[in-house]
C-alpha cells in the first residue's frame, strides 16, 4: 500500500509540474500574412495611380479565383481589410452587405479579397485603416522649387512602380501584378518613396515638410498596426490585404512586438 501511495504522489507531482510548465510557457505569437495591393477599382488617391483593367471580367474572376485558392491554405481566422471603422470591435461598414450580396458589382479590393476570402474560410473581418492627412501638397510645392531634380527622380520612381503593376498585368495575371509588389525589392522601392524627400527644405531652410510627410505616414502605419494586434489572439493567423506602401512598416512594427511573418511570395506564385 505505501508503495502504491508513493507511486500515486509521484505522479501527481508530475502532473502538477507539468500543468505549472504549461501554465507557465508563453503563449505561441499570431502568425500574420501581410499582402500588399494596389487599389483594384482605381480611386485615384496616390500621386501616381494605376489603370487597372475590370476585375470583374471572366478571366479576372478566375485568376481571384485562383488567388482565393492559395491564400486559403494559410487557413487564416482573421481577415484585416483596409477601411476605417467607428467601433472597438472594428467593425465593417460593408461586410453585412457583402454576406447578404448587395456587393457583387464592387471592384475594391477590399469584396474581391478580402470578403471573398472571409466568406470561404468562416474568418473574422476587422477593418484597421486609421484616417491621416498627409501633407503632400507642401512637399511637393518645396521639391519643385527647392530640389527639381529630386522633384524628377521622385515622380519617376513612383511612376517606374505603377508602370510595372501595369505592364503586369497586361501580359500576365493578377497574381502577376502582386509579386511586382510583394518581392523585397518591391517593397524596398514602395518603402523609399516616403524617406527620399526627408531633406527637403522650405521657409529658406527652416521647415522640411518632407519631414511632415513621413512622420504623418509613420503615425498613421503605427495606428493600423496598433489596431490589428488588438484583433489578434494568441496563435491566430491573420491576413491583411493593405495598400502595398503601408507593408514595410506594418512588417517593422508586427516583428518588433514578436509576431510572425508568413511571406506571401509562395502563394502569390502558386496563384500565377
Amino acid at each position: 500500500m505505501k508503495l502504491a501511495a508513493a507511486i500515486l504522489l509521484g505522479v501527481s507531482l508530475l502532473a502538477g509540474n507539468a500543468a505549472a510548465q504549461a501554465a507557465s510557457a508563453p503563449a505561441e505569437p499570431p502568425v500574420v500574412m501581410l499582402v500588399g495591393v494596389y487599389h483594384f477599382d482605381n480611386p485615384g488617391r496616390d500621386v501616381v495611380n494605376l489603370q487597372s483593367d475590370d476585375v470583374r471580367s471572366p478571366a479576372r474572376q478566375a485568376e481571384i479565383a485562383a488567388l482565393t485558392d492559395q491564400f486559403a491554405r494559410f487557413a487564416p481566422t482573421v481577415v484585416a481589410i483596409e477601411e476605417t471603422a467607428d467601433d472597438a470591435a472594428l467593425t465593417s461598414r460593408f461586410w453585412a452587405d457583402y454576406r447578404a450580396g448587395r456587393r457583387a458589382d464592387s471592384r475594391n479590393e477590399r469584396d474581391q479579397l478580402g470578403f471573398r476570402l472571409a466568406e470561404r474560410l468562416e474568418a473574422r473581418v476587422v477593418a484597421i485603416d486609421f484616417d491621416q492627412p498627409l501633407p503632400f501638397g507642401p512637399l511637393m510645392q518645396a521639391a519643385q522649387a527647392t530640389a527639381p531634380d529630386l522633384h524628377a527622380r521622385l515622380m519617376a520612381e513612383a511612376q517606374g512602380i505603377a508602370d510595372g503593376v501595369n505592364a503586369a498585368l497586361a501580359t500576365g495575371t493578377i497574381a502577376d501584378a502582386l509579386l511586382t509588389l510583394n518581392t523585397p525589392d518591391g517593397l524596398r522601392r514602395n518603402d523609399s518613396l516616403y524617406y527620399m524627400p526627408m531633406a527637403v527644405t522650405a521657409d529658406q531652410g527652416r521647415t522640411f515638410p518632407g519631414v511632415d510627410v513621413a512622420a504623418a505616414w509613420y503615425e498613421r502605419n503605427m495606428h493600423i498596426c496598433a489596431r490589428l494586434l488588438t484583433a489578434l489572439q494568441p496563435g491566430e493567423h491573420a491576413i491583411v490585404f493593405y495598400g502595398a506602401g503601408h507593408i514595410p512598416q506594418l512588417a517593422q512594427c508586427l516583428t518588433r512586438v514578436g509576431v510572425r511573418l508568413e511571406d506571401p511570395v509562395p502563394y502569390l506564385s502558386a496563384a500565377r
